[in-house]
């Protein structure tokens, strides 16, 4: 392999620096020497070499199917990204990575980026989760020198925020469908008009606050447009748990009748019935309606005695040495039965019947009036593993 050199000179010229790297230097330091730009080179070269060797050790073993630039890897999942990212490479189109949080999205576009001869160009990351409208439009599309002026996407011509920071070289946008929506509809609207088209991909929203649900109940229609939306409503979950511990929702909705009725209303006036009665006017829109479990109304107490590691759940429990009347509850001592994960050799799990719900003994009469007549879920009962689907289309 070729060996690096790294030159100590004294004549700082430029024509011999040319000279230098015409040569085939790796870089070129002038006397007196700095030893901390010295020790960066070396560390540079050093890590270069042990890429080197580990990938040339690995393809030897594996084959060169197993790795590609900055990745390596043997299942046939892999093997299938590395043969698309070698397809992709000679491309400059822009690509469009998809997959879960922590599959490694990021370290695909490096190993793009670096096989596509811009190691030396900028690579930009931008990090789409958890950056508010105002932020993103800012720094998307605004360019540097206008401060002051409104945010507002650039032209055909133009390239600005991000974009100008990563000319000529490549711009990721990490989780780019955590953008608000209003950014989003931008962002798309700046990438067609450079004949970008993003495909629409199943997009995911969990709403746990009243403002975040309104907010999305008014741009509902724009999510037409994907082929798949799945909308997470806590509210009714938050509700059976709430009214567990507070006293006033206790007092509102005393007992199931009343409980129904508190949740019918809030139906009423809700971001979801708005999103449904807007959804209705929609073309080809189907909506399917679900709950991830149901819940049961716990009546009775069952004493459980467990180790200080067993989980807090009312109505199921996993740990060490649990120990409940077996009439109350189901004992799982094998977990891989029922297709349950265990932690450990120890792990057990009990899995509360009927409307029964568990205790611990210290505090036991205070926790018992507490979670009495209380709608939980997690145990065995008709009620929680019976779950209904709804169908909807417009007229």
């Amino acid at each position: 392999s070729a060996v690096e050199t790294i030159l100590l000179g004294r004549d700082g010229s430029a024509g011999f620096v040319t000279e230098a790297f015409r040569a085939g230097a790796y870089d070129c330091l002038m006397q007196p020497a700095d030893f901390r730009q010295l020790s960066r080179d070396l560390n540079t070269l050093r890590e270069s070499f042990y890429r080197q060797l580990e990938r040339s050790v690995w393809t030897a073993e594996w084959g060169p199917e197993s790795v590609v630039e900055g990745m390596i890897g043997v299942s046939g999942s892999m093997r299938a990204v590395f043969a698309a990212v070698r397809r992709l490479a000679p491309d400059s189109s822009p690509v469009l990575i998809t997959g879960l949080t922590g599959t490694g999205k990021e370290r695909v576009a490096q190993s793009l980026h670096s096989l596509r001869g811009k190691s030396d160009a900028p690579l930009v990351i931008y990090r789409c989760c958890g950056v508010s409208e105002a932020m993103a439009v800012s720094e998307l599309f605004r360019n540097p020198s206008e401060q002051g002026s409104s945010a507002m996407p650039p032209g055909d011509s133009e390239e600005t925020g991000v974009f100008a920071s990563a000319r000529g070289g490549t711009l990721v946008l990490d989780e780019i469908a955590d953008l608000p929506l209003a950014v989003q509809e931008k962002l798309e609207k700046f990438l067609e008009r450079r004949k970008i088209v993003l495909k629409p991909e199943p997009k995911y929203v969990k709403i746990v606050e009243a403002e975040f649900g309104r907010q999305f109940e008014s741009n509902i229609a724009s999510y037409a447009q994907s082929k798949l939306t799945a909308v997470v409503v806590n509210f009714v979950d938050m509700l059976a748990h709430g009214r567990s511990d507070s006293p006033l929702l206790k007092e509102i909705a005393p007992d199931e009748a009343a409980y129904r009725s508190l949740t019918r209303s809030w139906f009423q006036h809700s971001s979801l019935f708005g999103m449904l009665q807007t959804l209705a006017r929609q073309k080809n829109v189907t909506i399917l309606m679900t709950t991830d479990h149901g819940s049961v109304r716990c009546m009775r107490g069952s004493k459980v005695v467990g180790d200080k590691e067993a989980s807090t759940s009312l109505r199921y429990k996993y740990g060490r040495n649990l120990k409940v009347d077996e009439k109350n509850a189901v004992f799982v001592k094998t977990p891989s039965d029922f297709k349950l994960p265990r932690t450990s050799v120890t792990t057990n799990y009990i899995l509360a019947k009927e409307d029964y719900y568990f205790v611990y003994p210290t505090d036991f009469h205070r926790y018992l009036s507490q979670y009495r007549d209380s709608f939980q879920h997690g145990g065995i009962s008709m009620e929680e593993m019976i779950l209904p689907i709804v169908k909807l289309e417009a007229k």
